[in-house]
């Protein structure tokens, strides 16, 4: 997963208003930050500049008033192939005279029916970065077309994975692409000084006519800021947008986030009521872990007509940090002992329901518990969604089984690892439920299980491509 972001305008303070936009967009990853600009007056010279850690890393090493330009693509990355420092993206490359820098959301499957990493060591080529990102730019100069453009509408069919696509061109072009099966998030918006492009609507504060970028649409803003689109492919006739996105990768105030996550908690509270354990936490506090959880913790709160307190908060120091993303479980500990900050005149003698958006290596929960412990009368915990037991391959950095707790521990062995004194998931089935409140926007309003969700790392449904070690053994 990342966070890719663009700007096409008339004025040459396109790399500014890019980083505003990653800034907005710092949750969806932490591991680099990188802009490529267009720049003025420089013919079809193409700039890169990135840097390890977030924006504001990539802003405190770059005066971006150094890098006018028009046209700026930019990304916030989070690794899930590569770690170089020439993994970092946006990548740029010279095709047939034509210069070309782009981002990815996603991650590549298959090429041509094959592995990427096959088809990768197929082409004999030089390559200075072990992502598949650079090998998405050979796929584009081994294809035959009179321009960038073309080459990507023939070229990216023959792609299986997830990729949402922004790339600034050497003409000064912006181009926006979103694979056909609508993995991941994609908008576009305009403002009186150009176009923006987003991974999340809610990093375009001041941007109207949002929409987003359809499944199998490319969109090319020109140089003089009109905007052609068509279908590079059709759409998939099975969509797999991820849920995941919105049970926790989005920022709240993204379009629907709200409305999903405030809908799986409404439906865990039912789910207790009908397993009438209900009547055994009456005289409990509801204790929402920080922003992912707060929406699902708030209805689950008002549904069991239970009081609900901000009896963990967030540090100042943690700013956009994010335990998920850390790249080890070490990194990832210190993070959520960093970030969190209970309250003890809230916890003090108190029966807590620590309500959590999902639970996948456990670290953050079993990091909390035992301060909360040392306040709280007793601990539970509620998850406002299933238990995560398979890898996801689609740019979401929990490429293998044994990296996720659920797979391979029950529900009572899982309870004993975080410390708390019950805990409990919302069923997959009332996960699905809560589908009708996913949409993609000025295509489809509401989304069904079946047809246009991915919930492969919950129900083990997963697209008809994975990668060949999906069927081996861990």
């Amino acid at each position: 997963m990342c966070g890719v972001a663009g700007f096409k305008g008339s004025d040459e303070k396109a790399a500014l208003k890019v980083a505003a936009i990653l800034a907005e967009e710092q949750n969806r990853g932490q591991g680099s930050a990188g802009i490529a600009i267009h720049l003025c007056g420089g013919g079809d010279e193409i700039d890169v500049i990135t840097k390890r850690g977030t924006v504001q890393d990539l802003r405190m090493r770059y005066d971006l008033r150094d890098y006018p330009g028009k046209t700026a693509v930019g990304v916030n990355r989070y690794a899930t192939s590569g770690s170089t420092r020439f993994d970092m993206p946006p990548l740029r490359g010279e095709i047939d005279g034509q210069w070309m820098a782009f981002g990815v959301n996603g991650d590549t499957v298959n090429i041509d029916g094959k592995p990427w990493q096959q088809y990768r060591t197929s082409l004999e080529a030089v390559y200075h970065a072990r992502s598949d990102t650079e090998v998405l730019l050979h796929l584009l100069a081994q294809t035959e077309g009179k321009d960038p453009v073309e080459r990507m509408c023939r070229a990216f069919p023959r792609v299986e994975g997830a990729f949402s696509v922004v790339a600034v061109l050497g003409d000064g072009r912006m181009v926006l692409l979103r694979d056909r099966w609508g993995f991941r998030p994609l908008w576009i918006g305009r403002s009186e000084h150009g176009v923006a492009v987003a991974s999340e609507d809610a990093a375009l504060r001041g941007y109207q006519d949002l929409r987003e970028v359809l499944p199998g649409e490319i969109i090319v803003i020109e140089t003089d800021l009109t905007i052609a689109a068509w279908q590079y492919c059709p759409p998939a006739e099975r969509l797999h947008v991820c849920s995941f996105e919105s049970v926790y990768l989005k920022k709240s105030g993204s379009r629907g986030v709200n409305r999903f996550r405030s809908a799986c908690g409404e439906k865990l509270a039912a789910e207790l009521i009908a397993s009438r354990m209900a009547e055994t936490i009456s005289n409990h506090i509801v204790v929402p872990v920080l922003d992912s959880g707060r929406d699902a913790a708030l209805a689950f709160a008002y549904a069991l007509g239970l009081r609900v307190v901000a009896g963990i908060n967030r540090s100042r120091l943690s700013h956009e940090m994010r335990a998920f993303m850390a790249e080890n479980h070490d990194a990832r500990v210190a993070i959520a002992e960093l970030k969190h900050v209970c309250d003890p005149e809230v916890l003090t003698g108190q029966d807590v329901i620590l309500v959590e958006d999902s639970l996948l290596r456990g670290d953050t929960l079993s990091s909390i518990i035992p301060v909360v412990r040392r306040y709280a009368r007793t601990v539970r915990v509620a998850i406002a969604s299933p238990p995560v037991t398979g890898p996801c391959y689609y740019g979401i950095a929990t490429p293998t089984r044994n990296e996720l707790y659920a797979s391979c521990h029950t529900i009572e062995e899982t309870r004993r690892h975080i410390g708390a004194d019950s805990l409990h998931y919302l069923s997959l089935a009332g996960y699905r439920s809560c589908f009708r409140h996913l949409s993609i926007a000025g295509y489809l309003e509401e989304l069904t299980p079946d047809q246009h969700v991915c919930d492969a790392c919950m129900s083990g449904n997963y697209p008809p491509f994975v990668p060949p070690r999906h069927s081996l053994p861990e």
